[in-house]
């Protein structure tokens, strides 16, 4: 009799495997289809690599990878585990809620790539929603940190508008 009830149970979960598995298929097609499209998702896992998020609206899940957030070099600081940007202070953690772009789907792998668009709402409830740059080549325009137009840096030499008197030999 307890041969039988090992032989039923081994079953049931081979079967809740397979179920599994042609779930995890079906919303790699789906989201194969919509590569391109955006999508909302909440954070459920924070590593040093990246994020892992999952639809709001399709239960999909999948990786947004550290080298696709461009605009700071991130680190995860081990006790909270939140992922912090250096320079901008910028930071992800369990719960947050982001904007992002279905990417590349690997379906012999079985995973999901996504593209980071932008911060919608924070766990801690903090509203720090600045979109990331989509690409390292973009430049910004208007002015740096000093104030000063960029490129407008001056090297000794006379000073614009100071009063012409007479020069001395």
């Amino acid at each position: 009799m307890t041969e039988l009830g090992d032989h039923c149970s081994d079953r049931e979960q081979n079967a809740e495997r397979a179920e599994r598995e042609l779930k995890k298929l079906k919303l790699l097609n789906y989201l194969d289809a919509r590569k391109g499209e955006e999508m909302v998702v909440l954070v459920t896992g924070v590593e040093k690599f990246g994020l892992f998020v999952q639809g709001v609206q399709v239960p999909a899940s999948g990786l947004i990878h550290v080298a696709t957030l461009r605009d700071d070099h991130y680190s995860l600081e081990q006790g909270t585990h939140v992922l912090v940007g250096f320079r901008s202070g910028n930071s992800f953690r369990l719960g947050d809620t982001l904007s992002i772009r279905i990417g590349h789907i690997d379906h012999e792998k079985r995973e999901a790539n996504f593209i980071f668009l932008k911060k919608i709402a924070s766990a801690d409830g903090n509203d720090d929603s600045k979109p990331i740059r989509p690409s390292r080549t973009a430049k910004s325009q208007g002015k740096g940190k000093s104030g000063k137009r960029k490129g407008s840096i001056r090297r000794g030499g006379k000073k614009r508008g100071s009063p012409r008197g007479k020069r001395r030999r």
